[in-house]
């Protein structure tokens, strides 16, 4: 699947399970001094095939340029050992 705004890819390469959704927001003009909010079309890419993802991309909604993009699919690699009482005495207990 390939979505294109303005000869702009958002993901190329998904497969067939890629899912899209927008959503009109206003979102702060980063390019001017004082950050006047923009409507913007705010789209949610999950993508489970390669590429592996889940994207918010911002694109303008009168000039139809991606200005802002981030990755929402973030590893974390680390292990934790300990013990510890949880619930005690268990609240769902008499």
């Amino acid at each position: 699947m390939q979505v294109k705004l303005k000869s702009q890819s958002l993901v190329t390469g998904a497969g067939n399970d890629a899912q899209v959704e927008s959503s009109l927001v206003y979102f702060p003009d980063l390019e001017s001094a004082d950050q006047t909010l923009r409507l913007m079309h705010k789209v949610r890419v999950f993508s489970g095939q390669d590429p592996i993802g889940h994207w918010d991309v911002f694109v303008d909604a009168e000039t139809g340029n991606i200005v802002a993009s981030e990755s929402l699919l973030h590893n974390a690699s680390f292990s934790v050992d300990g013990n510890g009482m949880v619930f005690d005495p268990d609240p769902l207990s008499p």
